[in-house]
């Protein structure tokens, strides 16, 4: 009986765990067919809207979104052919590759996978202001 409540415990814990990762992009679709006066009422919609189409016409006229979005598509593949050629590279030379200083390179290679992304954020933004492109 206790190990059946448990599990229950579990998996409902799983079940709330995986609606709020859904509720943002749920509500981002819902918030998408609405307009701005009833995004900021209150309570806040919670089902889908009839001002899609008037919606996605402002957002093509007050910015450049296929610009955008294959400037983000480029990027993204582009960052992910190298990550993925340089990363093998490096996992093609441990793996068959004896030299002397093998297991401390490795132990640095993922020492600096444990570093969050978000920490370059001010070397990056202080790079960028030193070259004048702020």
């Amino acid at each position: 009986m206790g190990r059946w409540l448990l599990r229950l415990g579990g998996y409902a814990l799983l079940a709330i765990g995986g609606v709020l990762a859904v509720a943002p992009f749920y509500f981002m679709f819902v918030f998408a067919t609405h307009q701005r006066s009833e995004i900021f009422g209150f309570p806040p919609p919670l089902w889908f809207g009839e001002h899609f189409w008037s919606n996605y016409q402002i957002l093509l006229e007050k910015i450049p979104f296929w610009r955008a979005y294959w400037n983000n598509l480029y990027l993204a593949i582009m960052v992910t052919v190298t990550s993925l050629f340089f990363s093998s590279l490096a996992g093609f030379g441990f793996a068959m590759y004896e030299f002397r200083w093998r297991e401390r390179l490795f132990g640095v290679v993922l020492a600096t996978l444990l570093v969050p992304a978000i920490l370059n954020l001010i070397p990056f933004y202080l790079l960028i202001y030193q070259i004048g492109l702020d």
